[in-house]
């Protein structure tokens, strides 16, 4: 490979969210169990890591929730 291709190649993060049954949603999209999820709002790795991104790649139900509830993490 020349340095020239290498310099042109990025790095893949690969980062998914899911319960044991492999959906992050209940029946009909419901997501209320994540409200009782505690986390430390001072946590700050996943600003470090939206930070670090340049593109995202979300299936169409994960963009439409998005757009019906109107944020993003």
């Amino acid at each position: 490979m020349t340095e020239q291709a290498a310099s042109l190649m990025l790095r893949v993060t690969y980062c998914a969210a899911m319960s044991a049954d492999e959906f992050i949603a209940a029946e009909h999209g419901d997501v209320l169990w994540l409200d009782k999820v505690e986390s430390d709002s001072s946590d700050t790795h996943l600003e470090a890591l939206f930070s670090s991104i340049d593109l995202i790649v979300m299936g169409r139900e994960t963009y439409c929730f998005i757009q019906h509830h109107g944020f993003w993490p």
